[in-house]
């Protein structure tokens, strides 16, 4: 989901003022300006009191974790808590190992059938 994104968010916040900007038959360069513009700032706007505010990524990141945390609670089934202390009932916590690695019945995979580099021709 966007909204638990942040960059997905930002991006969002350049390419609304480049597209209330639009001109036809404008290049790259315009485009690249007017996308800086949206996320840093546009004082000289008219459209707004203060003109196009920069983005603020701390808000955006507050706002994320709000929509994740909000999510949690209307369809995280089991889980509870935050998005930053998690809690799943019945789940146990154990220490990965190597066997972990490969399924079962599938062999470790080796690299025999590439020919050493003395046996190229």
């Amino acid at each position: 989901m966007p909204t638990f994104q942040p960059i997905e968010l930002f991006w969002q916040h350049g390419k609304q003022y480049v597209s209330i900007h639009f001109e036809k038959g404008r290049n790259m360069l315009d485009v690249w300006k007017q996308t800086r513009l949206g996320w840093y700032g546009d004082p000289e706007w008219d459209g707004q009191e203060g003109g196009w505010k920069a983005v603020n990524c701390g808000k955006l990141v507050e706002h994320a974790i709000g929509k994740m945390n909000e999510w949690i609670g209307l369809y995280g089934g089991n889980l509870s808590g935050t998005i930053g202390s998690l809690e799943y009932p019945g789940a146990e916590y154990r220490e990965a190992t190597a066997e972990d690695e490969i399924e079962d019945g599938v062999e470790e995979q080796t690299d025999e059938w590439m020919p050493l580099r003395s046996e190229k021709k």
